[in-house]
């Protein structure tokens, strides 16, 4: 294995880390998110419902209809969480593969 091929791993995962990192920040938002609405619940007694379309301020219509009716009444706290937690598993399962490439034995072929 050359110096090239050790910092090519290396830098996939460094990068998978970054990844991960990111996926946990998104799933932190999406519990941020639901602990706001609680507080918000608790203190003024009225839920205040965020949807994917509230989150995304430059929204206007994807000319689907089912799309567009997705949008409108997901809600962002659990749209958050889920993708965070996939992003996060990529970066990990990243991270994975490129530690086992970069400690596996050389063959001698």
């Amino acid at each position: 294995m050359t110096a090239l091929d050790t910092l090519g791993w290396k830098i996939l995962f460094g990068v998978s880390v970054a990844i991960g990192v990111l996926g946990v920040f998104l799933t932190m938002a999406g519990l941020g998110i639901i602990g706001w609405q609680c507080y918000f619940w608790l203190s003024w007694g009225y839920w205040s419902p965020l949807g994917v379309r509230d989150g995304l301020g430059w929204y206007d219509s994807t000319g689907w209809l089912g799309l567009d009716k997705l949008i409108n009444q997901a809600p962002l706290s659990l749209v958050a969480f889920v993708s965070g937690c996939g992003i996060a598993w990529v970066g990990v399962a990243c991270g994975n593969y490129a530690e086992e490439k970069r400690s596996a034995p050389l063959d001698s072929a």
